[in-house]
């Protein structure tokens, strides 16, 4: 499922942003600007045997050509209307909440917005007992 967050989030980036790539954690050189950095992490997991209860949070950091204050201020309030209450996941609506804004780099003027997930995701037992083949019954008369 969390893959699956990040591919809706990337989605909604590109339908709100078509003109911005988009990339992953694991860019470090040769990416082009404007663009957005998109992050997914999982902050817990608990439940029980059939369902796990899942909390994430989605990074996004916008690398502009120049830093642009007012764009930033543009781009928090597009991402919080772009993913506030819910997010589309598939044919799922996951709930959104704590929407944080923050200013990473040397000079804190790189724009970034972080906003938590949370489902409940069904668990798949496996099955370690033989499937009945065979049955006898045996009928006793009095």
């Amino acid at each position: 499922m969390i893959k699956d967050i990040k591919k809706a989030v990337v989605s909604k980036l590109k339908e709100i942003y078509p003109d911005y790539p988009v990339y992953g954690n694991d860019t470090v050189d040769g990416y082009s600007k404007p663009c957005f950095f998109v992050e997914v992490s999982q902050l817990f997991s608990e439940g029980g045997v059939n369902y796990k209860y899942r909390s994430c949070v989605i990074e996004i950091t916008l690398v502009q050509c120049i830093p642009d204050e007012v764009e930033s201020l543009d781009f928090f309030v597009e991402i919080e209307k772009a993913f506030y209450p819910k997010l589309e996941v598939g044919d799922r609506l996951l709930n959104t909440s704590n929407f944080a804004i923050d200013w990473l780099g040397e000079n804190r003027n790189i724009p970034k917005v972080d906003f938590d997930v949370d489902y409940f995701e069904a668990t798949e037992k496996e099955e370690k007992q033989e499937l009945l083949t065979k049955l006898r019954i045996k009928e006793v008369l009095n």
